[in-house]
Parts: structure tokens; sequence; C-alpha cells
């Protein structure tokens, strides 16, 4: 018998098993680091990893337990377009799920699982698990298997995501350094700007620069989301899903090509709001330190520990003591924006909460390790704080530099 069989649910609907496990302990899972959370894809798009090797056996963990600690963990990550890395390395017979619960996986999710998955990387893809994907075919729909994307190594990978945010176990990277000794590195065109080192970029470089190199006190905000912001504006406060969709990875590409060669970009052209929004992500995700300095990463787990009516004016101090003026302006500037597309939530149905769930990644990340699934509903509960409490943080609109208007069309190095 399982030493969790004590916990041993059944799961039936998605919404039964979500309601189920609101009273469930998921300590006993926690621990083995099963799931955590990878920051953004090259899109901008939530990752989310499944570390194999970390499974225990399936004599000391009970299964359904473990599918209501997944749909808990990612139920609101899952409400937006997303990627998952799925690293194979590690399972073996002793802890290898069978394919019963496999396809019982597949068929409790809830169809937005479905739905916004965009791609599911498995990684160093044994004999066995081709195999099983090849039994569950006949149960999973075309689409969703066009979503499964076998990579034979941590570098082929490196061509879709920032494999360096990911928290990568000591095991897989060893396994991947046997796996791959001999084949060349890849090569890939859609290499972030993020490495770019400060004071070696081209002069009109906006992708992966230091912040303190895009503003000046004539224009304390960055081109990029100054343009992103003006068009949205325009054009997207009241779009169903805006922030949470895609766009063309060909098309941000070439217009991340355009800002970092100072060429004229004007959104109107391509007749897609979600360009800008994406582009909006990726140029925060992109700074080499994010806007929420990495020296404050460790003081917003602490404010987020305090009494709720403490917490706002807590935040206010912090940046006004501890964050550079840069920094604090295009923050405000964000959250202030950030806020406005909140009061058309009804049309566009951008809560605050779902707007803290797509940009927290983007905002506020550690310089140290990769965020678990715990620090990143932290995160995310912090950005929703700013917000919804946008003028407790940092003032009424009067007294600061407010959302500044701004032309959707100007230089890129302007």
């Amino acid at each position: 018998m399982s030493q969790l069989d004590e916990h041993s649910v059944k799961v039936g609907s998605y919404s039964q098993a979500l309601e189920q496990a609101a009273a469930v302990d998921f300590s006993a899972i926690q621990q083995y680091n099963i799931i955590n959370h990878a920051g953004v894809d090259r899109l901008s798009r939530p990752v989310v990893v499944f570390n194999a090797c970390n499974l225990p056996s399936s004599k000391q963990i009970d299964m359904n337990l473990l599918l209501q600690y997944i749909i808990v963990a990612l139920d609101k990550v899952v409400e937006s377009d997303y990627v998952i890395v799925y690293l194979h390395a590690g399972l073996n017979s002793d802890n290898r799920p069978g394919i019963g619960w496999v396809r019982e996986v597949y068929k409790v999710f809830d169809r937005k699982y479905k739905k916004n998955l965009k791609a599911l990387y498995i990684v160093h893809p044994s004999v066995w698990i081709k195999v099983i994907m090849g039994l569950v075919r006949p149960f999973i729909s075309s689409k969703f298997a066009q979503k499964l994307l076998y990579m034979s190594s941590l570098d082929q990978l490196s061509q879709y995501l920032h494999v360096d945010q990911m928290d990568v176990p000591e095991f897989v990277r060893a396994y991947d350094k046997r796996a791959n000794k001999d084949k060349p590195a890849a090569l890939s065109s859609s290499v972030s700007t993020a490495s770019v080192v400060p004071g070696r970029h081209s002069e009109h470089q906006q992708f992966g620069v230091a912040l303190a190199e895009l503003v000046s006190d004539n224009q304390p905000i960055p081109l990029v989301p100054r343009l992103a912001t003006a068009y949205i504006r325009q054009h997207g406060l009241d779009v169903e899903g805006i922030f949470r969709r895609s766009a063309s990875a060909q098309t941000i590409r070439v217009v991340k090509e355009k800002f970092n060669k100072g060429e004229q970009v004007t959104f109107e052209e391509y007749l897609d709001v979600h360009i800008p929004a994406v582009l909006l992500k990726t140029f925060l995700r992109e700074l080499p330190e994010p806007i929420v300095t990495f020296e404050l990463f460790d003081s917003i787990m602490h404010i987020l520990d305090l009494p709720a009516e403490e917490k706002v004016e807590a935040t206010r101090q912090l940046f006004q003591t501890q964050l550079p003026k840069a920094n604090y302006v295009v923050l405000e500037y964000l959250m202030r924006f950030l806020h406005e597309v909140l009061l058309h939530a009804e049309t566009n149905l951008m809560t605050a909460s779902n707007l803290a769930i797509v940009f927290a990644p983007n905002l506020v990340w550690s310089s140290t390790h990769a965020a678990s699934l715990v620090a990143m509903g932290k995160i995310n509960t912090f950005v929703h704080l700013l917000i919804s409490n946008v003028d407790g943080v940092f003032g009424s609109s009067s007294d600061g530099a407010g959302v500044q208007q701004s032309s959707s069309a100007a230089p890129a190095d302007a």
C-alpha cells in the first residue's frame, strides 16, 4: 500500500478535482520538486517544467494526489497560452507512471489545458516514451499531437526558450552531457538578445539592454514599451484576452530586428494587437535585470508575509528607498497602464489576477534560482497588489509621471 493512500481521492471531472483539492495538504508532493516554473519562452509564454528524475517510486506517492497537485499548480497558469517542458531523463521502471494514469490525466484536464498549450517539449525522449505517445495518439486530438516536439538535448531546447532560467536537475545536466558529448552545438536564428553584454551592443539595440542605457531625463520611458502601450491603448483595451495570446513567431522576430536596427516600427501595418502585447512582455523579460531588481527579491517575499493592511505601505517604502529612479519611473508607467487595462476587464476579461499571472514572470525573478510554483504564486500575488493599488504604491497620478501618451510610430532610436 502507498504511504499516501490515506490521502487518496477519486478523481472525477476537472471541476470536482479542483474542488476536492482545496482541502488537501500537498506538502508530501511539493518536497520532490516535480514541477516548477521557468519564466517565459522566447514568445513570452509561461514555461512549466516537469522533472521526471524527481518522481519518487510509485510505492511512495499516491498518483491521484499527484494529479490533483498538477491541477492546482497549473490552474491559473493555463488560463493563457503556455508551454510545457518535460525532462524525461531519470524516469525508470520504479517511478514510471502507468499508461492508464497518463490517459486519466489527459481525460481529466480541462479544455483550457489543451487549447492554450502551445508546445510540449519532450527532452531526452526514450523509446518507451515514444511508444507511449504512439499508444495514446488515438485518444488525443490531432491538434494536440502537433504540439509535441522531441528535443535530443538542452542545447536544442535553447532554440525555443531560455534554458538558463530553468532549474535543471544535476542528473539531467549530466545525462545531457553524456548523451551529446560528440554532437555539435545547435545553432538558432531565434537566439535571444537577453545575453547581450551591456556596452557591447549596437547603438540602436532595444532588447536585452540595461534599462539605464535606454532612458534619459528627456525620455524616461524606453521606446518599445512606449510604442507598445500607445498602440494597445488605442486598439487593444477591449480585446478579449489581451496579453494572454501569442503572436506569429516570425513576425515577432522581424519587428524585434527592426527595433534593434533603429528602423521605424509602425504597429498599424501588422493589424494584430497581440504583436505589441507580446513585444512588451518580451522587452521586460529580456532586460539583463528585472524592473523590480534582483536586490529586492527577498524583501518582496518578506512583504507578502505581512498582514494585508501593511503590504501596500511596505511596498511603497521599499520602492521609494531601494528601487533605482529609472526603474521606479518605468514600473510606475507600466502599472498605471495595466490598471487602465484592468478598468476594461468587463470586455477584455483581464482581471488583476489574470494580468498578474502574465506579467509577473516578466517583472520579478531571482538571480540565483528558478521560481518554484509556490514562489511564482507569491510573485503573482505581489504584482496583483501593484496593479490593484497603483495609487497607494506610487501616489496619485497627479503626483507622478502617470501613463504618458505617445505616438505609435517613431524611429527606433528616438
